[in-house]
């Protein structure tokens, strides 16, 4: 196949096209080679309050981390997009970008049919399937029916409740009183402190059965 060469300007390599029109317009608009393009085209950062080019410098996600701000961030920060581009520009952005805003009651939607479909293809393989359980658990839920007079429905006592529209077993349920019980072993915990997905966790099953929640801390 027949190309087209021309020199960069800034480093005289050669430059090939495979088409006339190609190599005609970038004489016309004296380009440069993509290792030059990307040398001019790297954008200024302040590092330690001095502004820098290098391309080794460049900005990521994680630049706040390492000490280094965009130019512009002093004149967007706390500025909405009609302030920053006007009304008609901030409609177009808004139109092109909403479908990427998604809400906190979307994720967790997401969430719950993924954890659905995955429980529905393990109970296809197996129908028995069940999440592992403690023993000591059931022991203690024992323990409590007889002290309270009550029937608490658990692994080793009919099976654990499983709330199938959340996909989430509980380790103990009291449906006559509607109170779930769970029993936290150390891997709940991160740093004496109950993990978040515990807490959300905790959250959805009291918002659907509008029931108590009784945690036991092993």
């Amino acid at each position: 196949m027949e190309t087209y060469n021309k020199l960069c300007p800034s480093c005289n390599c050669v430059m090939s096209y495979k088409r006339k029109d190609t190599l005609k317009e970038s004489i016309d608009k004296n380009r440069n080679c993509k290792k030059c393009a990307k040398k001019n085209t790297t954008p200024s950062f302040i590092i330690d309050g001095k502004v820098s080019n290098s391309v080794l410098e460049k900005t990521s996600k994680t630049w706040f981390k390492k000490g280094q701000k965009p130019l512009n961030a002093e004149h967007r920060k706390g500025k909405t997009l009609s302030e920053l581009y006007g009304d008609e520009k901030s409609k177009e952005i808004l139109v092109k970008y909403k479908n990427r805003f998604v809400s906190q009651e979307s994720i967790e939607k997401r969430r719950t049919n993924s954890r659905k479909k995955m429980i529905e293809m393990l109970q296809k393989l197996n129908k028995d399937f069940h999440p592992p359980y403690n023993p000591k658990a059931c022991e203690y839920f024992n323990q409590l029916m007889v002290k309270t007079n009550t029937f608490i429905q658990h692994a080793e006592n009919g099976g654990e409740c499983f709330i199938k529209e959340l996909g989430f077993w509980v380790d103990g349920y009291d449906s006559e009183n509607n109170i779930v019980y769970e029993y936290d072993e150390k891997h709940h915990f991160t740093s004496n402190k109950l993990n978040d997905k515990d807490i959300k966790r905790q959250q959805l099953i009291t918002e659907f059965l509008n029931c108590s929640f009784v945690r036991i801390k092993d």
